[in-house]
């Protein structure tokens, strides 16, 4: 082999393992968002996800290429929560979930070296994050949906962290 198909080789090497890694980190990141936006009580009795009422907080998750998108749904002023405490029945929501195929094309602009943010900014994410204030997800919405997502996915970035 001369020093030409040498550095051919190593190049195409080079270009299938930055478009791999691009791809398994869009398609992660995909994971997560889904994960994120799920209704917590689909998710094995509110392990992780989100609370849904009206569909307000599921349907603001937003997903930015190198920027955080600070936007959210309004929210349905003819949506009645019912009063009282702890687990009850809730009307159907109002508000549907970003697609997923519109954040999936979102995510055809990422490239290495890009930062992903997954952001809510309804008003009350705070109390629902901090303070515990759901009793859909007692424990918050995004810590523990991270934790899950990191389980999960835990071997394979310890590989490509031992790369890097």
């Amino acid at each position: 082999m001369n020093l030409s198909q040498f550095d051919r080789q190593a190049r195409e090497a080079a270009r299938r393992v930055v478009a791999e890694g691009t791809e398994a980190i869009r398609s992660m990141a995909l994971q997560l968002y889904s994960d994120l936006q799920t209704e917590a009580k689909t998710q094995g009795g509110g392990r992780f996800g989100s609370p849904v009422a009206s569909g307000r907080l599921a349907g603001s998750m937003r997903m930015g290429i190198n920027a955080v998108d600070y936007s959210a749904e309004p929210a349905d002023p003819d949506y009645k929560y019912p009063a009282g405490r702890g687990a009850r029945q809730l009307p159907p929501r109002t508000i549907r979930n970003q697609p997923i195929a519109r954040i999936a094309a979102r995510l055809r602009v990422f490239r290495l070296g890009d930062r992903i943010y997954i952001s809510n900014s309804v008003p009350y994410i705070r109390r629902i994050e901090i303070g515990r204030h759901s009793w859909q997800t007692p424990d918050g919405v995004f810590d523990p949906t991270v934790r899950d997502f990191l389980r999960r996915f835990r071997n394979p970035l310890l590989r490509v962290r031992r790369l890097g």
